[in-house]
């Protein structure tokens, strides 16, 4: 095995230094300016799975902690799996994108019945809540 010769190693040291200050750099740059989420106020709605399949091919439960977008949100199914926070007076759940939404418009959102009854101990009743959320 042959050694580095010590010019190499001191290029390649500085440059190690280097490429650690950029980086330093640059996270305390985006400590300093968050990019923002896009929020979306819409309208949420929850189904009862009935153990079909989804539009993303997952076979859902009414357990489960998913979301049908509406058609404009879509996409062509490019949000599979994702995760979104949906947020309703004070409470927030994490769900995942696992269906497609035909009835809805806009950014408003269809939420399995575990979600929905999560976020609104009154949901039956309710029946459509005014949320906030995004794509986490």
């Amino acid at each position: 095995m042959i050694a580095p010769q010590p010019e190499q190693v001191s290029s390649e040291v500085e440059e190690a230094i280097q490429w650690r200050a950029e980086v330093s750099e640059f996270v305390e740059l985006r400590a300093a300016n968050p990019v923002k989420r896009q929020s979306f106020n819409a309208e949420a709605t929850y189904y009862d799975t009935d153990g079909g399949f989804g539009a993303c091919g997952t076979q859902l439960q009414n357990s489960d902690f998913a979301v049908a977008l509406s058609e404009d949100t879509w996409d062509g199914g490019a949000h599979c799996g994702e995760s979104i926070t949906v947020d309703y007076n004070g409470a927030s759940v994490i769900v995942t994108v696992e269906d497609l939404c035909p009835g809805c418009s806009g950014d408003n959102i269809d939420l399995v019945e575990a979600a929905m009854a999560a976020l609104d101990s009154n949901y039956v009743n309710d029946g459509i809540i005014p949320v906030t959320w995004f794509f986490d």
